[in-house]
């Protein structure tokens, strides 16, 4: 029979169950699982046909042979469900604690295919509890059948089976699977792959939720074992040498073995975590100091805690002996909508909101959401309304989006910058824009402003709105740029002296991607409907902010500084290609990139499907990989790599990845990049991992209408309601913040292939 009834009934998000899809040895094994569920019965399993043919038995086996016990025909389970011992959490389907309380094998004594159609399956067990000949008997209604012991050597009607009552596999009672602090006996595991949180937009509000500040920093997992101090980071890397008074702390925390999860944060002085204070302490300039917050234990003392309730788990961390820059990271249960409002307050990131009943799981899951305190978009400032009360020089700002009214904004303002503001204002007679009737209302040549809000009504106007900043429309005074009005883009309007200071405004992030390598740039010095051209060599007049590179005996292109990068904008270019290699060592990449391109008829959600696909299949390779978008329809999977291996072995190998690709799923992908081979499919670009080869730089802006950018993503981000083309220089930062988090290993990522891929 099919798994579907089992796997409908369902979250493998939430419970440690298993989902049926990994593979299972084969055999003729039996299990009885004791399970305490909403009442407590027993689960009598026979394997056959590849699954685990089941029954629910409300008193459990009896060695009686004159006893009938009934047992209830229910859905079939996967085989490794056989091995399966631990709390399935409340709330879910058949939420409680499972123990396995028998196994071994079985065999058949009569033809089972009859005995199935006659309704009597007649077998012998070989367990460590039950032995012996044993008999189904189907009742009239085709789910309730009779156990019923065999008069053989091994019945007993004067004893109670079920007095047996410790786990085969554990040699647990109940009650210690259920609640026990301490959990199973194991050795300690030497890497745990940390649990995820899913990306919401509301708080939870349920009682059996707990609720977390969401800090600004680093995931770190903390591994204490014979007096040693590891530091692991979400992908694996080893962050111990960058906290050494933190590695200190821990080695003097009384305990034997350990692993703890947690987040290092640097925090100013209110107890708000910033990143870049991180980041900067991270980098030598050693400002701040960390500290480390733990939110969840996973093993202590030779015992794994993972699958006891993380309400347990938390209750034995705040037991634990934290003191100087190690702490606890405090919760309240409940209340979900008015913790994210007090943490917003407080300039907080956000919450994550966590099921208190759940265990911990190695994947992201909806057991864990997390929460952001505020998204912001820009808009067009087309006016503004008179002051009222002590207010001086105007009341509120009157927005406009995509040529549509968007509300009003009056707060986020100080002294200064309501004068500041108020200087720019060129007064017009009409707003451009249909608006409702607003009283006082003045009307301007339209400023652009970054604007938070909570979220929007169904009328499009935004609900809790604060003024960020005024975004610029051309760069820094220091940089010189001619022309800036000059529109280059006729559908959008927009200037070149806008596409300047977008470059200027992620030169830090962009150049981090860009910096020491040859690079190719789009320019279109008479805007997007002229023509334009790649240039790579650097030419007469460049200035010396522009860098170069050379590659065998030619002079190419390169920019390391915000000035370099603003210099090329100066001269026309759009668009920015990089090579997957620096200067220091062209012959070794350090990266690999795999560039998704669809035929004109499929749709976006080909794409989606298709980028988990490279993401898991060099996940089995052991590789972790980044997501962006290309600006166009398709997604970049850009994977780092440690500077081992030539272009010809990188081509080959990311060659040999695509083309497995393609034999799982015959008809969907090809790698051949001829236009006439690739009809009805999707093209699977490796073909940008070979020498010389470019492709297009995180944040650069494509040369298409309304100027889209190539933005780094978080994969929480990437899914059907994603639409690439929307991703504009004016209007990126909301997917922009997360993106960036999400990358933050891409740099410190030194992966190495293995020899064979799949």
């Amino acid at each position: 029979m099919s798994l579907q009834e089992y796997q409908k009934k369902r979250d493998f998000r939430k419970t440690r169950e298993p989902s049926g899809r990994a593979k299972a040895p084969r055999g003729h094994r039996f299990v009885v699982q004791k399970h305490d569920a909403s009442r407590l019965h027993y689960d009598f399993r026979l394997e056959e046909d590849g699954v685990l043919k089941s029954w629910a038995v409300p008193k459990g086996p009896s060695l009686d042979p004159a006893t009938k016990r009934l047992a209830v025909h229910v859905e079939d389970h996967p085989l490794d469900y056989g091995s399966f011992e631990g709390t399935i959490p409340k709330g879910e389907y058949g939420g409680g604690t499972v123990m396995l309380w028998d196994e071994g094998r079985w065999e058949p004594l009569d033809d089972l295919a009859k005995g199935w159609k006659k309704g009597h399956l007649h077998f012998q067990l070989h367990g460590e509890k039950l032995k012996g000949g044993w008999s189904l008997i189907r009742l009239k209604d085709e789910k309730n059948w009779l156990l019923v012991k065999d008069k053989d050597d091994f019945a007993d009607p004067d004893s109670d089976v079920t007095e047996q009552d410790l786990s085969v596999k554990t040699g647990r009672a109940m009650q210690d699977i259920a609640y026990a602090l301490h959990g199973p006996e194991k050795k300690m595991p030497a890497e745990v792959k940390p649990q995820l949180a899913t990306l919401v937009k509301k708080a939870p509000t349920g009682k059996n939720w707990l609720h977390e500040i969401k800090y600004d920093g680093y995931r770190l997992i903390a591994y204490i074992e014979g007096g040693g101090v590891r530091l692991l980071t979400r992908g694996g890397q080893d962050w111990t040498a960058k906290f050494p008074t933190l590695v200190k702390a821990l080695e003097k925390l009384e305990v034997e073995n350990a692993i703890l999860d947690g987040e290092v944060v640097v925090l100013d002085d209110h107890g708000v975590s910033h990143f870049q204070a991180l980041q900067n302490h991270i980098s030598n300039k050693r400002q701040g100091s960390p500290d480390l917050f733990f939110f969840d234990l996973l093993y202590l003392n030779g015992r794994d805690l993972r699958q006891l309730p993380l309400s347990d788990r938390k209750k034995t961390l705040q037991n634990l002996p934290l003191q100087g820059r190690l702490h606890y990271s405090d919760h309240i249960l409940g209340q979900g909508p008015q913790v994210l409002e007090q943490a917003c307050r407080l300039g907080c990131e956000g919450i994550i909101s966590k099921e208190a009943d759940s265990p911990y799981l190695s994947r992201r899951t909806r057991s864990w959401v997390k929460v952001k305190c505020q998204q912001s978009q820009v808009f067009d400032v087309i006016g503004y309304t008179e002051p009222r009360g002590g207010r001086s020089h105007f009341g509120s700002l009157i927005l406009a989006q995509d040529g549509k009214y968007a509300g009003k904004v009056g707060t986020g303002f100080s002294q200064a910058s309501l004068k500041s503001i108020f200087g720019l204002f060129q007064e017009q007679e009409n707003p451009g824009v249909e608006t409702p009737r607003l009283q006082k209302a003045h009307w301007i040549r339209p400023l652009q402003a970054r604007v938070g809000f909570s979220e929007r009504t169904d009328d499009g106007i935004l609900r809790h709105p604060v003024f960020f900043r005024l975004e610029k429309t051309r760069p820094s005074s220091q940089f010189r740029l001619t022309h800036a009005d000059r529109v280059i883009d006729s559908s959008s309007g927009i200037t070149k002296g806008q596409l300047a200071a977008y470059y200027e405004s992620v030169a830090d992030r962009m150049l981090s991607y860009l910096a020491d390598r040859p690079l190719s740039g789009l320019r279109c010095p008479d805007g997007l409907g002229g023509k334009c051209f790649y240039q790579k060599h650097r030419m007469q007049g460049l200035p010396r902010d522009v860098h170069s590179v050379m590659v065998d005996d030619e002079e190419y292109v390169s920019v390391n500084t915000v000035a370099g990068l603003l210099a090329l904008v100066q001269m026309g270019v759009v668009e920015f290609h990089p090579w997957g290699s620096k200067r220091d060592d062209l012959g070794r990449p350090d990266r690999l990139v795999f560039d998704l391109d669809p035929d004109a008829g499929l749709g976006w959600a080909k794409v989606v499907e298709a980028v988990f696909r490279v993401k898991d299949l060099l996940r089995e390779v052991g590789l972790q990989s980044f997501a962006k978008t290309t600006g166009g329809k398709g997604l970049h999977v850009v994977v780092p790599l440690i500077r081992s291996y030539d272009w010809d072995a990188v081509k080959e190998y990311s060659r040999h990845l695509m083309e497995e690709l393609v034999q799982r799923h015959k008809g969907e992908y090809t790698t051949n990049p001829l236009k006439v081979k690739r009809k009805g499919k999707l093209f699977l670009d490796y073909l940008r991992n070979g020498e010389g080869s470019t492709s297009v730089a995180a944040y650069s802006v494509r040369a298409r209408p309304g100027c889209p950018v190539s933005l780094p993503l978080d994969w929480n981000d990437v899914g059907e309601n994603l639409n690439p083309t929307l991703i504009t220089l004016q209007d990126f930062q909301g997917l922009e913040e997360r993106g960036q988090r999400a990358w933050r290993e891409f740099y410190h990522l030194h992966q190495r292939l293995r020899h064979e891929a799949p």
